[in-house]
């Protein structure tokens, strides 16, 4: 039962944000000054709450991996810490000129980037998890000492804030929490293994969920008055965070695509596109309140952008039964090597299933020129039975080019059969997989 809660929030969470949002401006104009002062007493455990359970997902030794393979993390630092502070202060200049507080969330958005769902969103759009686990953990841990070097010299002197308090507050909100997660990981997978882990895994994000709902309600309660006030000015947020977005995305996409495979790509654009506003309303609740509104209606884009980039990625793969051979060749499996040889060049094909003992093995190109030519064997001699693959590894016709592009590698194969309840529809060949020199 709780699962399923867990999983409603998560899945609802945009919808739930809006409802909370409006609650907590409601609620603030009838709370009296005692009640709010405890609310505020509150924000502590709530941020811990709120972030813990999504640091169990990211792996710390992650960042130990950062050099063997440089490039995508040379580049999510790059428009991390280059790019997206650019953006966001000319974006800080042309909204937000006359209200310094937006302008600092907007820098808190832009600083700290990756996402608790950065994986998660990855995984779904089918990019290199691996390369966003080392990306997450790289780029929250540098966003501790570079966040509070930027604001120095990003907020005016009118402002209070001291970098030291802001580097105290980022290792209790971040580091603390991340070591913690960490060692929760390592011993539920020591006390119950593997497998209770990843069932335990979708519930962290639905208990992260509260704690960003909790937030939202306290934060929209404490600045109530403030925000009733000019409700038009400050639903026009909306305009420049989809700026920001619109523009981050872009700019990701773009530098990935020219110069990363396309499972490190996707990791790239979740890791640089997504930003952490978890973090950053932890950090404007204790220093900056009045920015938090701002970073709420982060979540009003955010999800939605991720969601709509997964959406379009998976929409550039196709059905393995839309590039299938639907003609099946098969051969029997007494004919000789050289028989077999000659269907395949007559049909312009490099492998042939064998039918055999009601069930079905493989023999290709590659099968015929190591085995068989290579050593120097006559293939007349030769029968398709003493060559060909009696283990097949096959695809469902339900999967897609990128399934099938993981098989090709996994298994060093170059020929999948396609089945439809055990019974083999078509065959697809490495070079008909248009994901897969893409892809990797």
């Amino acid at each position: 039962m709780a699962n399923k809660i867990l999983k409603a929030i998560t899945d609802n969470l945009i919808y739930l944000i809006l409802a909370f949002l409006i609650m907590g401006l409601i609620a603030g104009q009838y709370l009296g000054a005692d009640l709010k002062s405890t609310l505020k007493m509150l924000v502590l455990p709530v941020l811990f709450l709120m972030i813990y359970p999504m640091m169990i997902n990211i792996k710390i030794g992650e960042v130990l991996n950062a050099f063997k393979d440089i490039k995508p993390v040379a580049l999510s630092l790059f428009i991390n810490f280059i790019i997206s502070p650019i953006v966001a202060i000319g974006i800080a200049n042309v909204f937000f000129q006359g209200n310094l507080m937006y302008a600092v969330g907007i820098y808190l958005i832009a600083l700290l980037p990756t996402s608790g769902m950065t994986a998660a969103w990855t995984g779904l759009a089918k990019g290199n998890l691996n390369t966003a686990l080392v990306l997450i953990a790289v780029n929250l841990l540098l966003s501790i000492f570079i966040l509070p070097i930027y604001l120095k010299f990003l907020i005016a002197e009118g402002v209070p804030f001291d970098p030291m308090e802001l580097f105290k507050q980022l290792i209790l909100i971040v580091l603390l929490p991340m070591i913690a997660g960490d060692l929760t990981r390592r011993f539920i997978l020591k006390k119950w293994g593997k497998e209770r882990f990843m069932q335990l895994k979708p519930n962290f994000s639905g208990v992260s969920s509260i704690g960003v709902l909790m937030i939202v309600f306290i934060a929209m309660c404490m600045k109530s008055d403030k925000i009733l006030s000019d409700i038009f000015a400050s639903a026009m947020t909306l305009i420049p965070l989809i700026v920001f977005y619109g523009l981050m995305l872009t700019i990701s996409i773009l530098i990935g695509k020219f110069l990363l495979e396309r499972g490190k790509a996707i990791a790239l654009t979740y890791s640089t596109g997504m930003r952490d506003l978890s973090v950053a309303i932890a950090i404007a609740m204790l220093s900056f309140p009045e920015a938090v509104l701002l970073i709420a209606m982060g979540y009003m884009i955010q999800p939605p952008v991720a969601a709509a980039y997964m959406k379009y990625l998976r929409g550039e793969v196709r059905n393995v039964c839309e590039i299938m051979h639907k003609e099946i060749i098969t051969v029997n499996p007494k004919i000789s090597i050289s028989e077999a040889s000659k269907v395949m060049e007559k049909h312009n094909i490099g492998g042939l299933l064998v039918k055999k003992d009601g069930g079905f093995g493989i023999i290709t190109e590659r099968d015929i020129i190591k085995k068989v030519i290579s050593q120097n064997k006559n293939p007349d001699a030769i029968s398709v039975e003493d060559v060909m693959t009696t283990f097949v590894i096959t695809i469902e016709h339900t999967k897609d080019t990128l399934d099938a592009s993981e098989l090709f590698l996994k298994h060093t194969i170059r020929h999948l059969p396609v089945v439809k309840d055990k019974e083999v529809i078509g065959i697809i060949s490495i070079r008909e997989s248009p994901t897969f020199n893409e892809y990797y």
